[in-house]
């Protein structure tokens, strides 16, 4: 590996560890993010075309993707250091007050929030990276790249859509998120069918 090659992964590395924690900042400004937010992916995606310079396309992006994760685990390692310890509140206890229905109600929608957050926003990444696949493939695109894509895209849509899920607080809104995603690309998909 070249000199230049060193130089300008430690660039890509440097745009992914400050990419992330703008998005780290953002998420806790709660406000006056749209800077933030579009320098933080601006520098992910310059970092991913940095480490794509110094190997082939597709494994640079691999590293890249490796990278993101890493720092990403770093920054949560951190934050679990330095949060202070939390007193829980039993939930036995609060709900012990409550009346026997009162109790179901609360445990149906904890197993649907999971039901919602697991298989069914596996389900729905599952379709926008079929509908993404088929529409690329549609437009000519070179098969190789589109596999590679697919098999990024799938993962980091769960998970995201795991993540949009778990943090949303209202169980109608994140139903209909989940119901949208995948009528979206289901619909593409039968239409293109």
């Amino acid at each position: 590996m070249s000199a230049s090659d060193v130089i300008v992964r430690i660039i890509g590395y440097a745009g992914i560890v400050g990419g992330v924690w703008l998005l780290r900042t953002s998420w806790r400004a709660h406000s006056h993010n749209a800077w933030r937010l579009a320098i933080a992916w601006a520098l992910i995606g310059s970092s991913i075309v940095a480490w794509s310079m110094t190997s082939s396309v597709e494994k640079g992006a691999a590293l890249g993707v490796v990278c993101i994760t890493i720092v990403v685990l770093g920054y949560l390692a951190v934050d679990w250091i330095e949060a202070p310890a939390r007193v829980r509140r039993a939930s036995a206890e609060k709900l012990g007050a409550a009346p026997e229905r009162r109790q179901c109600a609360f445990y149906v929608r904890k197993v649907f929030a999971g039901v919602l957050m697991g298989p069914l926003s596996g389900i729905s990444a599952l379709l926008v990276t079929t509908a993404t696949f088929a529409a690329l493939a549609s437009i000519g695109s070179e098969h190789t790249a589109n596999l590679v894509l697919a098999m990024f895209l799938f993962p980091l849509a769960w998970a995201g859509l795991a993540v949009l899920v778990g943090a949303d607080g209202l169980l109608w809104r994140k139903s209909l998120v989940i119901a949208s995603l995948s009528a979206a690309p289901l619909l593409y998909l039968v239409a293109a069918g």
